[in-house]
Formats: structure tokens, sequence, C-alpha cells
């Protein structure tokens, strides 16, 4: 589960429909991104850390 961005979702948008509508895509992909069963691409990436005001490195950091 991709804790800081469910916790940076709900800090700025509260919802996940809310951060979906913000993001350009569906809730049920959201939902999948931040519960790691999908790996969004770089353009999601980088739409959601520019909407959330943060990095794509923070969001997403490598695996150590």
């Amino acid at each position: 589960m991709n804790v800081n961005l469910k916790f940076r979702i709900y800090e700025k948008y509260r919802t996940q429909s809310d951060a979906a509508k913000v993001f350009g895509m569906r809730e049920d992909r959201l939902s999948q991104v931040i519960r790691g069963r999908r790996n969004p691409n770089d353009t999601e990436k980088r739409v959601m850390a520019r909407k959330l005001g943060t990095t794509v490195d923070i969001l997403f950091p490598e695996p150590r």
C-alpha cells in the first residue's frame, strides 16, 4: 500500500473520488494504485505529484 500517496490525497482532497477527478483518472484505477495492485504510468505519476504539490520521487520511491 502506498501510504504516502493515500495520506497526501486525504490531506489535500479528503476523498479518493475528488482526487481521481482532479487527476483525470477513474476512481477504481486510483484505488488500485494506492493499494499497490497497479503501477501508474509515468504521466499519471507526474500528474499526481504536481496536483499534490510534491515530487514523483517522494510519492513513488524506488524499492530498496
